[in-house]
Formats: structure tokens, C-alpha cells, sequence
């Protein structure tokens, strides 16, 4: 998944011990696994607590300088639970930027709202019962090295991308229980059918809060949204900007652009970071688009709550079958809906034709928008609350599918018998 932080590395990550390497090629072909069991409800976290006579200690790690939004929604739902969290960040090698830094330029904490326990490097851990790495299919040497210092009895690897062979040297590590989960349902499907690798999914995601939240309830109900919005590193290996430059300009050369009462005003706003040149925004819709660059989190976030919906203009269909797309992240985070099709709900089960504005089959994203321009207040913020029922439902369910991973009662003796 990309984000508004720096831009995903190449799938391969270097430096991986040959060892490894070796064993993940060794494995036999064989069959490819089926779909994990389903996954029982659990108290793991209390479970532990009363057997260990204390909380589980549990650290999420993240080698990257970006992914902070997943980091985010993992240490939203684990704070739910009575464990005691430690958060390892890296920086960034190049430029160099110290993970500290890294908070303050991005506006992390702000986003926060509090400083959770944190350290600022994944050298030297603290012993761990449990261990969340965010980033790893990018860091194999360094996930490796963590695993080694911090000794967690259980860790789960979280998938970005459900095609990385990196994954699958991950599984050869000298580690007795590691467990990946993908972000989202195609992943873990793409994960289990090339790679082989036993993958469950869960989506954690933060519940952000404006300072001006945009509610059907609010005086400014009617004018507190503002057009539409595309998120994400300005990439057009990620995003097909030319294609909504084109439904743009027809909708000009039609007439119906700009459009008029009672429709409400359309406006496009790009957020992300990257090099401006790389839209090619149209000088005859200039106009009507607003570039928002290298916006700190918090009012990135913002932004987006403001507008009515969310366009993905996937410039690959690796985001349909191997990748996530952030862009369905800042939907859960901010209850702003996406437009999208058959083919994404197909990918992305959890979204339903009520959690979205669904595109019908024939139209563009630009008849949904102007439709959507036209809509009731009660039916556009249906939608939006709709979202955000979604994203705590899939909050509750990684709470569960997390405690599933998580060392059980049973492994309390363990611990007791190596403090003494």
C-alpha cells in the first residue's frame, strides 16, 4: 500500500541472508494450501494476563519511513486490549531523517493526538511476548535481525503485496511461530495461491477525527463538502491521471462542465507527494483542480474528510489482485466514501454497493460524480456514516483475528520459568 509518505521500494529487499533464501527455494512444490480455518473469537490478552500475572508485552515494528497509517490503526486496536505496546520506528537512510524527525515533519503525533511509548529504532529491541511488523517484506534483514533480539514467542507478518517473494524467505526464518495476515481479502488470496503461505487478512485503521468534522447534524451540512479527492504519491504507475483529465475535458466539451444549480460545484484536489509534473494537469481544467502537496497528516486527513468521495483510478490491476491501494485506507480513516466498481468490490470484499458510490456497468467515475453532486443530504451522508460502521467493524475483527496470533495461557510457564 502506498501512502502519502515516501514511495514503496522495489519488492526485493537487499541484504537477505543466503541461508534463507535457500530454504524458502528448497520447500516443495506440493499443493497449494486452501483457505486457513476460520478463525474462533478469543480473549488471548486476558487469557495471559491472569496465567502470566502480568500484561503481554508487545511491540509493532516498522522499518519504513512511511506506512504510518497502518501503524496508526494497529496501535488503535491494540490499545484496546490489556497489553502493554511498544512502538519501533525507523528513519529514513536517504536523505537522512531520524525517526523523530520523521513524526514531526509528517505530523504524525498531531494526527495521534497523544505520543504513544515509542522508540526511535529497531536496533537493540527489549524482550517482546508478540511482535507486529508492519513493513517486512521490504526489511527481511532487518525483520530477521529483530526476531532474533526481541525473542517473541508468536509474530505475524503483515503483506503489502500478496505476489512478494520476500514473503517467502520471510517463512524459511529460524522461528518456531510466525504468522502473516494481508491488508485486505485479494492479497491474502494472491499470497496463499502463488506463494503458498498459510494468509489471513485484517484491516486496522485509525478513526480520524476533524477539527471541523463535516456530519449531517452539522450547521454547515450543505456546504461542508467540497468536490472530490485523489490521495497518494504522485505516480502515474499508481494512479491513471490522464484518464480523469480526459473524462474532464469531455464533460466540458458536453456542457455539463463546470455544472450548475442545483448540482453542487465540481472540484478535484490532489493530495500527495511527489513531483507536480507528473499530473499533468490540463491547463483548460486548471481551474477547477487544487494540488495539495506534502500536507502534514493531520490536514491531510482533513482535506479529504471535506470532500464528497474518493476516486482510485488504479493505473495498475495489481491493486485488483496482489496490492493494497491506501486509497481504500483514508476511506475507512475519514468515512469518505470511494467510487468504484464491480471489480473492486470483487477485490476488496469487505466494501459493499452501500459503502461506496458504486459505478453501474457503462458508467465513469465522472457520471458518479456528477451524480453524487446531485444527491440528498440524507443519502450522502448515509454513505459516509455507512463507511464508518465499516471501518469499526473491521477494527473489532482484527482484535480478534490479532489474538488468534498472540501467545496463549500456555505459554505463560514459559515466561515465569525464564525470569527464574
Amino acid at each position: 500500500a502506498d501512502s502519502q509518505g515516501a514511495a514503496t521500494p522495489a519488492a526485493a529487499a537487499a541484504g537477505q541472508p543466503a541461508t534463507a533464501a535457500a530454504a524458502a527455494a528448497a520447500k516443495p512444490a506440493g499443493t497449494r494450501p486452501q483457505r486457513p480455518p476460520p478463525l474462533s473469537p478469543t480473549d488471548a490478552a486476558e487469557r495471559w494476563l491472569k496465567a502470566a500475572g502480568r500484561r503481554m508485552r508487545v511491540a509493532i515494528v516498522n522499518e519504513a519511513p512511511y506506512h504510518l497509517e497502518i501503524v496508526a490503526g494497529f496501535l488503535h486496536v491494540l490499545s484496546q486490549l490489556p497489553v502493554d505496546v511498544t512502538w519501533y520506528q525507523a528513519g529514513q537512510s536517504v536523505p537522512a531523517v531520524s525517526a523523530v524527525e520523521l513524526l514531526e515533519v509528517t505530523g504524525f503525533n498531531k494526527l495521534l493526538g497523544f505520543m504513544p511509548r515509542m522508540r526511535p529504532t529497531t536496533d537493540q529491541p527489549e524482550p517482546v511476548d508478540f511482535a507486529v511488523f508492519v513493513s517486512p517484506e521490504y526489511f527481511e534483514r532487518q525483520t530477521q535481525a529483530f526476531l532474533k533480539a526481541a525473542k517473541p514467542i508468536s509474530a505475524v507478518m503483515l503483506a503489502h503485496n500478496g505476489m512478494n517473494r520476500a514473503l517467502q524467505r520471510i517463512q524459511a526464518f529460524d522461528h518456531p511461530r510466525l504468522h502473516f495476515a494481508a491488508l485486505a481479502p485479494h492479497v491474502a488470496a494472491a499470497s496463499r495461491q502463488v506463494l503458498r503461505i498459510h494468509t489471513h487478512w485484517m484491516m486496522a485503521t485509525w478513526p480520524f477525527a476533524s477539527q471541523r468534522p463535516c456530519k449531517s447534524s452539522s450547521e454547515d451540512a450543505d456546504t461542508c463538502l467540497s468536490g472530490f479527492s485523489i490521495q497518494g504519491n504522485f505516480e502515474s504507475a499508481r494512479r491513471n491521471y490522464t484518464r480523469v483529465w480526459a473524462l474532464m475535458g469531455a464533460a466540458q466539451s458536453a456542457g455539463v462542465l463546470p455544472t450548475t444549480p442545483p448540482a453542487k460545484p465540481f472540484h478535484l484536489h490532489l493530495l500527495g507527494r511527489g513531483n507536480v509534473k507528473t499530473l499533468g494537469v490540463p491547463f483548460a481544467v486548471a481551474n477547477m483542480t487544487t494540488v495539495h502537496l506534502n500536507l502534514k497528516f493531520p490536514q491531510y486527513y482533513d482535506q479529504i474528510h471535506h470532500t464528497h468521495a474518493l476516486l482510485m483510478l488504479l493505473g495498475s490491476n495489481n491493486y485488483l489482485l496482489q496490492k493494497m491501494s491506501s486509497t481504500v485506507v483514508s476511506s475507512l480513516m475519514t468515512g469518505t466514501p470511494i467510487i468504484a466498481d464491480a471489480k473492486v468490490l470483487n477485490s476488496y470484499t469487505f466494501l459493499k454497493p452501500e459503502t461506496v458510490h458504486l459505478m453501474a456497468p457503462g458508467e465513469t467515475e465522472m457520471d458518479v460524480m456528477r451524480r453524487v453532486l446531485r444527491m440528498s443530504r440524507d443519502s450522502v451522508f448515509g454513505v459516509r456514516e455507512r463507511v464508518l460502521e465499516l471501518a469499526q467493524h473491521l477494527n473489532k475483527r482484527t482484535l480478534q483475528v490479532l489474538q488468534t496470533f498472540m501467545p496463549t495461557d500456555s505459554d505463560a510457564p514459559l515466561v515465569k520459568a525464564k525470569k527464574q
